[in-house]
Order: structure tokens, then sequence, then C-alpha cells
């Protein structure tokens, strides 16, 4: 039988979808240095490439720690993240499912297919059949398999990622190169960093992106010694500058295709933050998907299984 996993690498999260389950972790790595004081509990580490790494959520609590922020860290180190979503799903695979942003996708997609094809880690050789789809397309993908829409259907994909923000255009459910672009610096992380300089301002505190995404999520700041802060207001006003200059980017660059369109399903982690703050007129053209941020990963599962 032929096992997949589809793993969607973000640069925030990696999404992992199996038939059983679908789960996250964050897409961040730390060299692993032998302690100088033990508490009994050592960390889990990987051997790479000569060198040892930690990865996922114990990667954080170091001070040397590097977030996925560029396509050449993803390629340099998907084996280990793809190692690491393995190990949580302890089953053998025959069959990788991933992805790239759609930007990356024609530049880069062989490379990644030769990164993650055969490679050692741990003195372990991992070896599959690795397809590769455009990010974006998997959540076209995920919509067309459970929402069984019309074939005639157009409209777009918006897929709003931690750095990227990526539009693809679709006429009668199938991508369409022309009317769709990736935009770089423009996803959620924009917002965040408007977060982080209000809190640095105030609160003189300097959050990194991942502690700053747990604020907007949560509503409040936790700033030491115990105290609490609701920022609610604050994140208000700035998701609403940030959606309000999101759609009208997408409405200026894309009027023509836009007026036509069925439907505009949006997507991708970014999808948790602006669903309250969407104006009126998008309510009834809007789809957002259960759990939007595992849309891609969802779709790249059924991609590689031939469902879609």
């Amino acid at each position: 039988m032929n096992e997949i996993i589809a793993i969607d690498t973000g640069f925030s999260s990696v999404k992992v979808k199996t038939k059983e389950k679908e789960f996250k972790f964050p897409s961040a790595i730390a060299t692993h240095k032998p302690s100088a004081i033990s508490l009994g509990e050592e960390p889990s580490y990987v051997e790479y490439q000569g060198k040892k790494y930690i990865v996922g959520e114990e990667a954080l609590d170091y001070d040397d720690k590097k977030y996925a922020r560029s396509i050449e860290f993803l390629l340099e180190y998907a084996p280990l993240f793809v190692a690491e979503a393995i190990k949580r799903i302890n089953k053998k695979i025959d069959t990788l499912s991933v992805g790239l942003p759609l930007g990356y996708y024609m530049k880069h997609k062989e490379d990644l297919e030769k990164k993650l094809s055969k490679f050692m880690i741990n003195d372990e050789v991992y070896e599959f059949n690795v397809l590769v789809h455009p990010q974006g397309v998997g959540i076209l993908a995920d919509y067309v398999y459970h929402e069984k829409p019309e074939e005639n259907e157009e409209g777009y994909v918006l897929d709003i990622g931690f750095n990227t923000v990526i539009a693809v255009r679709y006429k009668e459910l199938k991508a369409k190169a022309e009317g769709s672009k990736q935009y770089e610096l423009f996803g959620i992380s924009k917002a965040i960093e408007n977060l982080q300089e209000y809190i640095k301002a105030k609160y003189d505190l300097n959050l990194n992106s991942i502690e700053s995404n747990d604020v907007f999520l949560k509503g409040y700041l936790k700033a030491g010694y115990g105290k609490k802060y609701d920022l609610t207001d604050q994140i208000n006003q700035i998701m609403e500058n940030y959606i309000d200059t999101l759609l009208k980017t997408i409405e200026d660059e894309f009027d023509r295709h836009l007026k036509k369109a069925d439907k505009l399903i949006i997507a991708g982690g970014g999808a948790y933050h602006i669903k309250k703050y969407l104006p009126e007129k998008y309510k009834d053209f809007i789809h957002i998907p259960s759990n939007p941020e595992f849309a891609n990963v969802r779709g790249f599962y059924i991609l590689g299984n031939g469902e879609v």
C-alpha cells in the first residue's frame, strides 16, 4: 500500500496531513550544544550534514534559533522538517506531497524534488517519491473536493500566509496563471510587525514574530511579573487597516476578474485573523474553509492521492 504524507512548510509553521490526522509545529531550528547544566532531560536532536539540530517547539527556547524566513532556508532545511513530521506519525512513508510558494514554484520545483527524494538524517537514509504543488492550488483542491461546486465556477483563492499572500485565479475549477500573483512580505507578518512596534513603544518589550502572533490570537499581552494587558482595541485597529490595504490591492490589480468571479476563497494562517474584519460587501462572496491554515496541506494530500 502506498502511504502518503502531505507537508506544507510555511514561513511560520510546518503543517502535516496523513490519512488519520493533521498537525503542525514551528518551522524553526536551533543548533544543539551540550549544556553546562543538566536537569536530567536532554533535548531531542538530530544529525544532518555533520551538524546537530533541534527542530520544532524545543528550538524556540534557544537564543540561536532560526525561523523559516526565506525560500533558501526552506530548501536547505526541508529534510529536517520532513524527518520531524515522519517521526511524529511513526509510520513508513512512500510518497511526499509537498508545496512551494507560487512565486518560487517554477524555479525551485526540481530543487525541492531532488532535496527530498533522498537524504540522510541520524545515519538513516530517507527515500521518497516526491510530488510538488504550488501553494494556493492546494486550497483550491481542498475546496473542490469538500464543497463540490459547479464545474463552471470561476473565482479566486487568496492564500494569506505569514510572509506571503498568494492570489490564484481559477476558471472552471482549474487554476490559471493569468491573473495569479504572489505578494512578498504582505502576509499576516505585516500586521504583526505593527503590533511588535506598538508593544516595543508602549511596554518596552521586544517580542519575536511567533510571540507576537500568539498575542494577536489571544488578544492580550503578558508583560512580566504576572501582568496582563488587553490589546483588543489596538489589534482591531491594526487588522482593519491591514485588511483594507490588502483587499484594495487585490481589487485594484484584478478588478476585471473579480467582477466575474463566483467565489473568493480565503485560507492560510491569516484567515484565522481576518474573518471578523471583512467588509459587508464580501460577506456572501467569501468562503473560508474549516481550519483554513490546513487547507493547503489537505489539498496536497488530495492531489497526492489523485482525488481531484
